[in-house]
């Protein structure tokens, strides 16, 4: 049977005071992103106060070309994972650029750092705290990040695998943001498990938004074990969709949620099914567990 993975960052262009969905097209070897489609669906919005908003942050990439030049009006919008003080975790696809000697740091200026074999200049923005980005006070919540690594057996040619990044952060998190722990080797999750699902998506299917907010999907059952990864039963109609890569899957275990692996795209089972071009199929988490060792190896760097 065919799969289609779709992957779900979103690109933005900032129009007055809101955010219009644009809709762009990557087509690798039939995996195509999907555009202008519902963030979490079947969902609810986080409230700012809920501890399960600290350890999730926003994400903006973007290139500029040289030095000083200002933030372009799009971006993608991605979101990720906090991991200790200083790194975040994502998809490896939200960051991920094919032309060799590109740099892959800012500062919190928002003049990025340059470098001399430097064809074009990756800045990326994290936003935490649940801030919306339209307000003043979200320059209080956003800190850009120094340095990307991604999983050197990534490319988009092998989008369904390594699918994974660290960022590491300029300055320490803000004090209200928390990092999470990785599900602890002891458990063993199987297919029925059910999963709480987080992310920055947009929330309409096509015009402006005035404000991308963290929303959950709850009780999300694994469907499969791929190996590394795990899909996840969304024909109910809820879950990840645009703008959800990078993103938590967590596990509430005695009270306390842990993560259990990093939102990567939709996955089409049938490409002759009524679901394909929706999110209402079946989503890819690429496991944390799996590649605990390297991403700790990418920290303590």
């Amino acid at each position: 049977m065919g799969r289609v993975l779709v992957l779900l960052f979103t690109i933005y262009l900032i129009m007055g005071g809101g955010l219009l969905s644009c809709k762009s097209s990557h087509d690798r070897d039939g995996l195509n992103i999907l555009e202008d489609q519902y963030g979490i669906i079947g969902g609810s919005e986080v409230a700012t106060m809920d501890s399960i908003s600290k350890f999730v942050v926003k994400i903006h990439v973007y290139s500029l070309k040289k030095i000083g030049d200002p933030k372009p009006d799009n971006f993608y919008l991605c979101t990720g994972i906090i991991i200790d003080e200083y790194h975040i975790l994502t998809a490896g696809h939200c960051v991920y650029r094919e032309e060799p000697g590109e740099i892959k740091t800012g500062n919190t200026n928002s003049t990025v750092a340059e470098g001399a074999k430097a064809k074009e200049i990756l800045a990326a923005e994290v936003y935490f705290n649940n801030s919306n980005v339209t307000e003043a006070s979200s320059k209080t919540n956003k800190i850009f990040a120094k340095s990307v690594s991604v999983h050197p057996n990534y490319s988009f040619y092998r989008l369904r695998f390594f699918d994974l990044a660290v960022l590491e952060l300029f300055e320490k998190i803000p004090s209200t943001a928390l990092p999470i722990e990785f599900l602890p080797y002891s458990i063993e999750l199987k297919e029925g498990d059910q999963l709480t699902v987080l992310g920055y998506g947009s929330k309409v299917d096509y015009g402006i938004s005035s404000s991308s907010t963290l929303a959950k999907a709850e009780n999300i059952p694994i469907q499969s074990d791929e190996g590394t990864n795990f899909l996840l039963d969304q024909k109910n109609g809820k879950g990840i969709c645009s703008g959800d890569s990078g993103g938590p899957a967590v596990y509430l275990y005695q009270g306390k949620y842990y993560l259990v692996g990093i939102n990567q795209g939709v996955v089409v089972l049938n490409k002759n099914s009524d679901s394909k071009g929706t999110c209402k199929s079946a989503s890819s988490v690429v496991k944390a567990q799996t590649f605990k060792s390297w991403i700790l190896k990418q920290i303590s760097n």
